[in-house]
Parts: C-alpha cells; sequence; structure tokens
C-alpha cells in the first residue's frame, strides 16, 4: 500500500568546523560560527531517490507506493548517517 518517508542525512564535519588543538584544548572544539545544516555534500533530490530506491524490496515492494515525503534534510554531525521513517500513508 501507500507509505510515506522522511529522512535526516548526518555528514561528517570538515575540520574547518572545528578550533585546533592548542595549550588550553587538548581536543579541538566546535566553532561557535560553525554551520548546522549542511549546504555542501550533494542535491538532496538525489540522495532522497537513491535511499528509496535502494529501500525498494526491503521495506516496500517498489519506491512507486512513496506517495508522500516528510521532512527530509541535511545536517553536519560529529556521528554520520541517515535516519529514515516509514510509514504507512494515511488519507486525512
Amino acid at each position: 500500500g501507500p507509505v510515506q518517508a522522511s529522512i535526516t542525512w548526518r555528514f561528517g564535519r570538515p575540520k574547518s568546523h572545528y578550533l585546533p588543538v592548542a595549550k588550553s584544548r587538548p581536543e579541538p572544539v566546535l566553532r561557535p560560527d560553525a554551520p548546522f545544516l549542511c549546504t555542501g555534500r550533494g542535491d538532496i533530490d538525489k540522495h532522497l531517490r537513491s535511499v528509496l530506491d535502494a529501500l525498494s524490496l526491503i521495506v516496500y515492494v517498489d519506491d512507486e507506493q512513496v506517495v508522500e515525503i516528510g521532512r527530509s534534510r541535511k545536517l553536519w554531525a560529529s556521528l554520520p548517517g541517515a535516519e529514515i521513517v516509514v510509514s504507512e500513508a494515511f488519507v486525512e
């Protein structure tokens, strides 16, 4: 049946997002002006298409069953990965 999906991608932060190690900082520290949303790392529509295609025959029969896309966004994070939520779509 019809499903809805939302995906949050978390991309590893580049070194430029961190203050360098110093005598007063034994570990790198995130810069206060480091961005939260990721504007690099490719087009969100291409990421979305690849994930929906990959879930075919695993979560649903075919990605044509996806009738609604919820919140999907790209973030910078210290731990890269993706959060994928697929659920049955309901008519309101």
